[in-house]
Parts: structure tokens; sequence; C-alpha cells
């Protein structure tokens, strides 16, 4: 992050302008950012399709004054999507991080199948509460670790099918293979990292 700084990179707005070179969206369009102010296009990972990688990349917030928190945002066409109607511009706003980021770990890298076990570490977070709704999705037999008790209820409505309540530093593990008949997760997403690491890597299914 380098000052000056203007935060914000989940953004919902409508466009009020458009330069003369912008041919897929038109003033009145809706539409939703996608974290990124700017990627160059045209190295080896854009053409991927993996943008997020690429190494021109500027993202919305981090430095300068194209942060979402500003009253308008000049951005480059390709970072945006159009946003459907029925959308609310809350939940337009949190497509592509919150939501984006465990979609991309589920099916993407995870690549989750019918009927595989998927622990989701953090359920309780802002990227936790979307990864356990899109593991079920996904078909997927869903444990959600929670640290905080109070969310309980709330990851079991949202489709978790087992959740673990536990303290930080607690080892998990054991309560995982238990809930999975000895075998472990095959696949973990892992939304706290290092304090947890140590059990995670032990709750994990053979080649999960």
């Amino acid at each position: 992050v380098g000052l000056p700084l203007v935060p914000g990179h989940e953004i919902c707005g409508t466009v009020v302008d458009a330069g003369p070179q912008v041919g897929t969206l038109v003033v009145g369009d809706r539409v939703a950012s996608s974290q990124r102010y700017r990627v160059c296009g045209h190295c080896q990972l854009c053409r991927a399709g993996f943008e997020a990688l690429c190494p021109d990349r500027l993202f919305l917030g981090m430095r300068g004054f194209i942060g979402g928190y500003a009253e308008y945002v000049a951005i480059d066409e390709h970072t945006l999507a159009r946003v459907p109607t029925e959308l609310s511009d809350e939940h337009a706003a949190i497509a592509a991080c919150a939501i984006g980021t465990g979609l991309n770990a589920i099916r993407d890298i995870g690549r989750v199948r019918l009927g595989e076990q998927v622990l989701v570490t953090g359920a309780g977070g802002g990227l936790g509460v979307h990864a356990v709704q899109l593991a079920r999705l996904a078909g997927a037999r869903v444990i959600a670790l929670t640290g905080a008790p109070d969310k309980a209820e709330l990851l079991s409505s949202l489709g978790a099918h087992e959740v673990v309540v536990t303290a930080r530093g607690d080892d998990f593990a054991s309560r995982v293979r238990e809930l999975t008949d000895g075998k472990g997760a095959d696949v973990i997403v892992d939304n706290v990292g290092t304090p947890i690491f140590s059990s995670t890597r032990r709750s994990l299914a053979p080649n999960g």
C-alpha cells in the first residue's frame, strides 16, 4: 500500500461517462469491479486467463486516488462486469473478492466433486461463510471450523453439515477425522493460515 491513498477495492456503481475507445460498456450500465484497477492484458498469465497473477497488476485501493471510497473512479472497462438488475449493490460489490476467492479455491484449485468432504477453517469470517455455501453447492459434505460459538447456528443455516467450535491453538484434527470416519477432509479451504497449519495438515485425507 502506498500513500496518498483512497482505500476500497469492492466497488459497485453506474457508468456515468465512457472514453471513446470503450466498446463493451455504455453510460447507464450498472457494474461491479474485479478488484483490479489495471492488468497488462498481453503477458503469458493474462493470455492464459490468470489476470490476477499479472506482474503489472494494480489493485484498487492500493495506492493513489483510485479506491472505492471515492465518489467517482476512472477504471479500465476490462476490470468491470455488468450487474444483473435483481442483485443489490452490496451483494454485487463483494462478488469478485469474498465469493470469487472461495469459488476459485473450490471449483478450480480443489476441484471439489460430489460426495467429497470439505473442511472450511475460519468459517465464520467474510471468506468462510461464502466458502461453506459454495462447497455445499458443489455437492460436498461440509465441516465448518470456527472459534466463535455464537456463529455455529449461522453456519449450519448456510449449509454446513457439521460445525466444530475450537479455541485458538487447540488441535482439531482428531475431531475432523472422527467426523470423516477416520479418513480426513478431501479438500480444505483454509482462511486462517499459520496459527492452525499443523492441525489443518493433519486433517487432510490421503491425496487431499
